[in-house]
């Protein structure tokens, strides 16, 4: 059961949404819709969900006042709004997708589809990741991230200088809003390919990769060939 909260000051849009979010796939879904700001913080706190539908103009309060509250919780938000302009500002925060209205059954139904399979990588839009540290809310640029570890329902972000940051929704989630040099290399790391110098044998069957800022991680078997002849191209 997917549990979904759509967040929409208009209720005929809202009707509409709810529509073809119902008619998208055969995964049973169990929607919630509200229509303020002040009454999804309530029940964000309270309730679990999969998924978020928001609008960035409610009653006239900004949806982001929302994102901010709750970006480092394990749900994923995919934003539905009139206003184009703010897509970059919205993948800072680490949205699934950014839907602009007037949407169709089809735009929706392609958002649900790269949330439903966990496999859907390399296809996102973010530039920083948001992370909790001592109450507060810190972005941290991607740039600045060496590698990506699995962490049960978590991930780390193990920064350039060493430092770990937890990421509160586990890998296989996080792979889907990263961008397209993102790949995951072994069941427990990914990372900007990019940033690989080199592959390496440690031992018999064994490799790893060496990345351009010192660190090195392991690779899986079904990787190694991929990631070769990735470096051959370059």
């Amino acid at each position: 059961m997917i549990r979904i909260l759509v967040v929409e000051d208009e209720a005929l849009v809202a009707q509409r949404l709810i529509r073809f979010i119902r008619e998208s796939d055969d995964h049973p879904k169990e929607i919630h819709h509200i229509q303020s700001l002040e009454t999804a913080e309530t029940y964000l706190s309270n309730h679990s969900v999969d998924l978020l539908f928001l609008d960035l103009n409610l009653h006239g309060k900004q949806g982001f006042d929302l994102l901010k509250k709750f970006v480092h919780h394990t749900f994923h938000t995919i934003i539905v709004s009139a206003y184009t302009d703010k897509a970059i500002q919205a993948f800072e925060y680490g949205v699934l997708d950014y839907i602009c209205k007037p949407f169709t059954k089809e735009r929706i139904k392609k958002a649900l589809v790269r949330f439903t399979n966990n496999s859907s990588t390399g296809s996102g839009s973010t530039t920083h990741l948001a992370v909790k540290v001592k109450n507060e809310i810190k972005f941290i640029p991607l740039q600045e991230i060496s590698h990506l570890q699995a962490a049960s329902i978590y991930s780390e972000l193990v920064l350039m200088n060493g430092e770990k940051c937890v990421y509160d929704k586990p890998l296989n989630s996080l792979m889907q809003i990263l961008p397209s040099q993102y790949k995951r290399i072994h069941r427990s790391y990914a990372v900007d390919i990019s940033r690989i110098e080199s592959i390496v044998k440690v031992k018999h069957n064994t490799y790893e990769v060496q990345l351009s800022h010192g660190h090195s991680l392991p690779i899986s078997r079904s990787m190694k060939q991929e990631l070769m002849t990735m470096l051959q191209m370059r």
